[in-house]
Formats: structure tokens, sequence, C-alpha cells
């Protein structure tokens, strides 16, 4: 089944609407990339579930017998077999804070070998993402890709205390130009007025600057 048949069975089986055009970029561009660094995709992490459209999804990244992990306050019972069943991969949904470092010990139990695609589409603020992203780090294993979804939806976002506060638009402009990463790519706003999802490389062989 190839990437534009999934996201039709993923907007009918789990009645998910808002994937677009930028997802299947990033999947492409995140297929292409780990390709050339000659691995192969065992594990796929999520902070943010939601419907868990993009968790299905992206099992077309996947090897058959991969893992698909997603982290969220929200996940409602019954759900894991739900994307499991569309994304006919292993998933396991963690109801859990992605920012505690409890959880974060927990999933690396479960993936000692690492994680090689790390998915941010939780609260979408920059603390919120600084949080997530130490926390990530300690889990990937190079070559890997960091992909964050909206990051092109205004400057300021509402907090759990419903406070504005910086967004994942200014995390990401400071992000793509952190020495750490190996580069980066963007598709942004397209005509659609989507929100754009942002790309961070981790190449194989490199230690952490």
């Amino acid at each position: 089944m190839n990437d534009t048949e999934r996201l039709a069975e993923v907007r009918e089986k789990l009645a998910i609407t808002q994937h677009d055009d930028e997802i299947l970029w990033a999947m492409r561009e995140i297929r292409f990339f780990l390709r050339s660094q000659n691995c192969s995709i065992k594990t796929v992490l999520e902070y943010g579930v939601d419907g868990g459209g993009n968790l299905a999804l992206m099992a077309n990244l996947i090897d058959s017998d991969g893992l698909m992990i997603g982290v969220d306050l929200a996940i409602t019972e019954g759900r894991s077999a739900a994307i499991e069943a569309v994304a006919q991969r292993k998933v396991c949904l963690l109801n859990r804070s992605s920012i505690d470092p409890e959880t974060t010990k927990l999933i690396a139990t479960m993936v000692p070998g690492g994680i090689d695609v790390c998915f941010f589409d939780s609260l979408h603020t920059e603390e919120q993402l600084d949080n997530e992203l130490e926390q990530a780090l300690t889990l990937i294993s190079r070559p890997a890709v960091l992909a964050f979804h909206d990051i092109g939806i205004g400057t300021q976002r509402h907090n759990v205390n419903g406070e504005l506060v910086p967004s994942t638009s200014i995390f990401w402009d400071k992000i793509r130009k952190d020495e750490r990463f190996d580069g980066y790519d963007a598709k942004v706003a397209n005509k659609e007025g989507r929100c754009g999802i942002g790309l961070l490389w981790l190449e194989k062989g490199k230690e952490a600057r």
C-alpha cells in the first residue's frame, strides 16, 4: 500500500481529517534520508497522539516487525487497537506525560536499539518542545529524524494554564540552527493554509556536537 492509499484508509477508518500533503512530504523525506544512511526503520515515537492518524500513517515507514509508540495524556481506551488494526504494525500507546523522565526510562526498556523517527505533535509550545526534545535525544539512535508538526502556527500558543507563550514556530526558528543537528528541511504554510512540518537530520556515525 503506497502512502496516498494509506492516508485514505487512515481518514476512513480512524475518522481523521487533518492529514494532508505535508505529512506525505515528510514521509518521503524521512524515507529518503534514512535510506541514504543505509538504515531500516524499526521504531517510531510520537509525542501527542490525538486520534492516532499520524501514527497509523507512519506505519508505511517502518519494517513489518517494527514498533510504533505513542505518548499522550488523553489516550482513550481502545484507541491502540484501532490504530493497530489500520497500521498493521505493533502499536503501544502510553497514557503518560511526555516530559516525565520516568516515561523516557520506560520507553528505553521497550526499544534497546533506540528510536529511528520521533514525531512531535503535542502542546505546540516552545517550553513543551524543549522538554520533549531533551527526553527524545536520550532515546534516539543515529541515524535518525526528528519531525516537528505545526511549525507555522504563529508565534504564540496557550499553555496548560491558559497563558499565551512562545509557540512551535519560535522553537523551530531556534532549533533548526542548533549545531547538534546535521541539517534540516521544512514545508511550511502551503496554499491551503496548512501549518507545516520541520525535519531535523541526525547522520550516522556522528557524535553530538
